[in-house]
């Protein structure tokens, strides 16, 4: 079987000001997350590491950069712009990108749309399993942090 033939993908999206553009949606998509997913990713990462996949070690910077070739944990961004931003990672197990796109208001409109799209594949059976098992999370998690972002100008 061929892991690179199944996908794992899904976006979530919400009203955002029209001020924004890509990079400061991502800046605070990023900046929001709760304490507790911090410390769930740190124990995740003690974890996956012994089976081969690669983690980043936490930052000790306070300051978050949307900027080519900045990372935030594993995730590294490889393109952006006023309208995206993608960035992902790619190891023996999976391989996966985000792209943090946002589309302009309509006409009259006071909010334009903000979203995290999200793909993900399995490079070996380990990965298949991974994904697997935290697909349902990663599907949860995402519309839950897209509520935190402070959406204020």
């Amino acid at each position: 079987m061929r892991f690179n033939d199944m996908n794992f993908s899904d976006g979530h999206y919400v009203q955002i000001p029209t001020s924004w553009d890509a990079q400061e949606f991502t800046y605070r998509f990023l900046s929001a997350t709760p304490p507790w997913v911090r410390t769930i990713m740190q124990v995740r990462n003690r974890v996956v590491q012994k089976i081969g996949f690669t983690v980043q070690p936490a930052s000790k910077s306070k300051q978050l950069e949307v900027a080519v070739g900045s990372s935030v944990g594993s995730f590294t961004f490889t393109e952006v712009t006023d309208e995206h931003v993608i960035g992902g990672h790619k190891d023996k197990h999976i391989e996966f990108s985000s792209k943090f796109v946002v589309t302009a208001a309509e006409e009259g409109s006071t909010s334009a749309r903000g979203g995290i799209e999200t793909h993900a594949q399995p490079q070996s059976a380990v990965g298949k399993v991974y994904l697997t098992c935290i697909w349902p999370f990663h599907k949860a998690l995402v519309p839950y942090m897209l509520r935190q972002v402070d959406i204020k100008p």
